[in-house]
Parts: structure tokens; sequence; C-alpha cells
């Protein structure tokens, strides 16, 4: 054992650390309930009302969907009203998330699937504390104690047993700080990546309906239009089926039960609901060359445009940057290259992904068929603007992905951080 540790049941801490539980290091620990149970209904303009759903996985209230009660009803849920610095904890159905109560959104009230948790201050480090529901203490504790039925859930009395390590109140905040500068870091960069997926979303309105041409690397407002099926578009544009610019075609599924077609399999083979991002790099199964050879799963090129034409990713797009098979949800468009450039294709496509799905037949699950899309039609002009187009909006989204791969970094440099200070494992002077 290192020297100045100790042994505890939580493991190994420093010396001068100390095991705390919650119940007795809070003046209260408690929750709501829900308005409608006392026959209130929520309200336009009113009392802010913080459910889960408001908690992201970052600690952050999102305060634009606050629901509101009316002062009454604040009033007679008064052992749920909030107060600054209060710690909520979700303990019904995702578990864990945490986040302190600002003074900006007082006064509030919450429901019984947050637990409030009132800390003693003049002792403890609210951001220090809060920081404990991060922890694989935390993580190891609710695993072990949670109730897991249609919907996992904590008890009031089994937060206020959760016991962790504490250092001095100095050291608390030196910990506290560190980790707030990552978060801070990270905020930044989601900042970051919101005002260019802003900036992607005002350029392809602008570019990919005609609003604007690029002359000498500059946007230039269009002054000829015409008028046609979509609206008014530049006047050298045209407006082309899909079927007269690229040839369409689907995959299939091999049967599940012949293993001899997934067992060892190197061919990437994609569902729609891999069709999350531009590019496709890998796949989640693969396939063999027995299962391409008897199933309708096909092998589809490199830089083919794949689109969702059913489920949760209905209508969406993406290219592929490997030679793959796909399932017979997803239809495969292999643009003629010498009308259409396949990047053009794709920024199309998803920015007329409602209009796409606007045409879908079906109820409970809508779905497009491949017919749907040969004759889908989009706004073509000659193809040096489409390869420019395609590169402005590219360079925008080569950004995007640079930044999202910064926050990844972010948050694993967070993770790591965590669990080595909130641990004693690595020390900060105070």
């Amino acid at each position: 054992m290192r020297k100045g540790y100790k042994k505890t049941k939580l493991g190994i801490i420093p010396e001068e650390w100390q095991i705390r539980q919650l119940d007795k290091i809070s003046t209260l620990i408690t929750k709501g309930s829900t308005p409608t149970t006392y026959g209130f209904d929520y309200v336009k303009q009113g009392i802010n009302f913080v459910k889960i759903e408001n908690l992201d996985d970052n600690g952050k209230l999102n305060s634009e969907s606050f629901l509101k009660i009316t002062r009454e009803c604040h009033e007679k849920l008064s052992r749920s009203k909030l107060k600054e610095n209060d710690i909520l904890v979700s303990i019904a159905g995702s578990l864990g998330k945490s986040t302190i109560v600002s003074n900006e959104i007082l006064p509030a009230n919450t429901n019984q699937a947050l637990a409030i948790i009132r800390i003693k201050e003049n002792e403890f480090l609210i951001t220090y504390i809060n920081r404990m529901f991060e922890t694989e203490y935390f993580r190891k504790y609710i695993k072990r104690i949670s109730t897991v039925g249609a919907q996992p859930n904590l008890s009031l009395k089994q937060i206020g047993e959760y016991k962790f390590p504490v250092p001095s109140l100095k050291e608390q905040k030196e910990i506290a700080s560190i980790l707030s500068s990552v978060d801070e870091h990270i905020e930044e960069v989601d900042y970051m990546i919101e005002d260019l997926k802003e900036l992607k979303k005002g350029l392809m309105q602008k570019l990919l309906t005609g609003q604007y041409t690029i002359k000498n690397g500059k946007l230039v407002k269009t002054k000829e239009f015409k008028k046609t099926r979509l609206g008014m578009v530049p006047k050298s544009w045209e407006v082309k089926k899909i079927e007269k610019i690229a040839d369409t075609t689907s995959g299939g599924t091999p049967k599940r039960n012949n293993k001899k077609y997934y067992i060892n399999g190197k061919i990437p083979w994609i569902k729609t609901g891999e069709l999350t991002q531009k590019y496709i790099w890998n796949t989640e199964e693969y396939i063999t060359d027995l299962a391409v050879k008897e199933s309708s799963a096909k092998l589809i090129p490199k830089d083919t445009v794949l689109v969702a034409m059913y489920g949760a990713t209905i209508g969406k797009a993406s290219i592929l940057s490997i030679q793959a098979t796909a399932n017979q949800a997803c239809c495969a468009i292999l643009a003629k290259k010498h009308i259409i450039n396949n990047e053009y294709l794709y920024y199309q496509l998803a920015f007329n992904r409602y209009r796409l799905i606007s045409l879908s037949a079906g109820g409970a699950q809508p779905n497009i068929s491949q017919q749907i899309i040969k004759k889908f039609e989009i706004l073509i002009p000659n193809i040096e603007e489409q390869e420019k187009i395609a590169s402005i909006l590219s360079s925008v989204d080569e950004r995007i992905e640079t930044y999202k791969k910064e926050k990844e970094d972010l948050q694993q440099l967070k993770k790591g951080l965590t669990q080595q200070l909130l641990t004693g494992k690595i020390r900060v002077k105070a």
C-alpha cells in the first residue's frame, strides 16, 4: 500500500480523507410529486416545474423545456420547493444524472423522479458533492441496490445511504476547480459545434436552393430565376428525378439461421440504423462471400449514396467510404458522375429529407419505396457548381467533426480525472 493511504470498505484512499454518508451531510433529502395527483394542470405561464427530461447527461438543465405550474400548486407541493444549490439526482428511469439548482431557474418545483438533496454548505462544497454522482463509486452502488423492473428506481433511503470518500474542504475546492475547468472547455467546444451547425444550416438553405451562387470563392446573390415545380430556381439550374441522374438498387438480409452467412464474414453489411453520419467507414455486422452469392444482398461500390427507406432513420442518407452490402431497407443510389457529384447528391437528400418522408406510404411505420426515390426531384446546377457547393459544405462538416473529436477527447480526460481525483489516486496541493 502506498505511504499516506489507508484501506477502507470503499477501497484504498488517502489517510486524512473520511468516508461520509450522504444523509449525514445533508439537511434534507426528499422528492416531489406530480401536480395532476392533486388536481392541478400544467399552465402556459407560471412556476418552473423540473422533470428528468429537462436534465441532459452533462448535468445541464434545459430551461426552455420546463413545464409550468401555478403559484397555488407550488405552495401545495411545498415539500419540493427548490432552493439555490440544491442537488437534483434522478432516481427513476435513467438513474444517477445530477445537477445543481441555480438561482436563475427559481422559483421552481420538481416531481418524484428527482431526489432533492440539500447539503450542509458550511462543511462541504456543493460542486464537489455533486461530482460524487459521476464516480465509479456511485455506478457500483446503484447497480448493487437499485430495483429493476419496467423502470429501475432508487428510494430516498437508498440515496441517503450512499457512502463516498471526502477530503478537506480546501482539497474539495481544488478538485472541483480542476474538473470545472475541463467542463468549461467542453462547453466552449459545444458552442463551436452548435455555431457551425447553424452556419451549415444557413449555407444549405442558400446554396442548395440556388438563392446564392459561388463566384471567385464568394457567395453572390442569384439575380435570374425561373418558375419550376420546386419553386423559383436559378435560370441555369434544372429539376431532375433521381432516376435521370443515378441508378438505384436495394439490398437484402441473408437468412439469420444460416451461420455460414455470418461466421467469419468479412464483407461489411449495413442496416438503416447505421445511416447516421455523412460517411460510413465500418459496420456493426459482416457477412460472407457465400451470403452474397446465395442471398439478395449485393456488393455496392464505394462512393454510393445510401438512403434509409424505413425505420427510425427513414429518409437519412450516408455516403459509402467502403465497398459494402446493405439490407433491404437501404436504397443505394449510384450517381452518374458526368451528371451529378455524389457529395452534392448527399447534401440535396439531407436538405430535402422531410420532403422525401412526406411522400412515404404507411401509418404507424411509414416507408419510402425505391420507386418513390426514383421519382423524387432535386435541383441540379452544372457539375462545376455542384462541386463548389459540396466543397463548401464539406469544409464546414470537417470542422464540425474536428470539434466533435476534441469534445470526445475532453470527455475521456474528464472521466479519467474524475475517477483519479475523487478517489485520491491523484492528489492536488491544497
